[in-house]
Formats: C-alpha cells, structure tokens, sequence
C-alpha cells in the first residue's frame, strides 16, 4: 500500500532489533578479570571461565525489498553481529548497515 500510495515499483522495509545483556562497564570488567585470572593460572584461566561471555548486545538487522504489485519480498537479507565494550552497538549497527547497502540488489547511478 505504501508503495502505491508513493507511486514506486518497490519499497524497503529494514528493522533492527537489539538484545542488550551487560552494560559496557560490566562487559569491560569481565573482560578485565579474565585477563587478571590468567596472570593469576599462568594462562589456565579458560578452565575456570569457559562459557563467560562479554558481550553487551546482540544485533540483528533485516532488510527487505517488496513489490508494489503483489507484495512478493524480491530480496532479503538478514545479519547478526554482537558487541562488546570494545565496539559499542551503534558501530556494529553502522557495519551492518554498510554490509546491506553493498548487497543491495539495485544501485543509485
């Protein structure tokens, strides 16, 4: 309908979606505390932090070219990443971005 109502052969439909776990200075600390425990076992540490994880949030971003005619979706593409305190949510949501624009099916001459 938006398509019509725009008077386009197709429109984009894009959504981002984030699931946040930790806080930077959380993710930060264990970070931090894995290297201290390392020192600490002289490089036994994964013993004692297998499965910790740092990461802040989970990101998916989801892009979706759809058909004025019949609303047929004539490309998709969906990607994850995760950050950390080291690359914050709006970096990997500005890389995801970049990755779907180059994927993009068609190109601005």
């Amino acid at each position: 309908d938006l398509a019509k109502l725009l008077g386009v052969d197709a429109v984009v439909f894009a959504s981002v979606t984030k699931y946040r776990y930790l806080d930077e200075k959380a993710s930060m600390g264990i970070d931090a505390g894995k290297q201290v425990l390392g020192a600490v076992t002289k490089g036994a540490s994964d013993r004692y932090t297998s499965g910790v994880n740092s990461k802040t949030n989970d990101i998916n971003v989801t892009c979706s070219l759809i058909d004025q005619k019949d609303g047929e979706v004539l490309w998709k593409i969906n990607n994850d990443e995760s950050a950390d305190w080291r690359k914050t949510p709006n970096v990997v949501v500005d890389d995801l971005n970049k990755k779907l624009a180059k994927r993009f099916p068609y190109k601005y001459l």
